[in-house]
């Protein structure tokens, strides 16, 4: 999917932050909660083909870059609260409440936690752009974009990045 570009535009979506601290291996540490939705442009027209919603949780260390994590659900329909709420997120469900993750991957990246478009809050900006997006390669290239343009929007180019799946 070529005609994908850059998240930068006119209908840049609002982005909602907050600091937290949770206790891994008895340590205390501190990270940022980040949630919001990338928007997928043509390259030609600068206009949104759709929007991946993600939940993000970075660790605020002054060491060196950590990898960033970027974990999906796989199957049609399948979003990744499941990977987030259940296995490496920093909060897990339990009951009807969420309780610290005290197996959470943050100890090794930084985590994103990304639905493919067409699941949870990710969608195409209009119905006529679904077709560029439920096929193989445009799921592939949707995600491979949004992994392209969180990086630049968070000047992460280079650090390391890591793929974990779950289907």
């Amino acid at each position: 999917m070529n005609s994908l570009l850059s998240p930068r535009g006119s209908d840049e979506e609002r982005v909602i932050q907050a600091t937290q601290e949770i206790e891994i291996e008895g340590k205390r540490l501190k990270y940022t909660s980040e949630t919001g939705r990338i928007a997928l442009r043509d390259v030609e027209t600068g206009k949104s083909l759709g929007y991946m919603f993600y939940i993000a949780s970075c660790l605020l260390l002054s060491t060196p870059p950590m990898p960033v994590t970027i974990l999906g659900n796989g199957g049609p329909g399948a979003n990744s609260s499941l990977l987030h709420f259940f296995v490496a997120g920093p909060k897990i469900a339990e009951g009807e409440r969420l309780i610290d993750n005290a197996e959470a991957w943050l100890t090794v990246g930084d985590l994103v936690f990304v639905d493919p478009m067409g699941c949870g809050f990710s969608r195409p900006a209009k119905a006529e752009f679904a077709s560029e997006f439920y096929v193989t390669g445009g799921d592939i290239a949707s995600v491979a974009e949004f992994v392209r343009c969180r990086r630049l929007l968070h000047e992460a180019g280079d650090f390391p990045v890591v793929i974990v799946g779950k289907s």
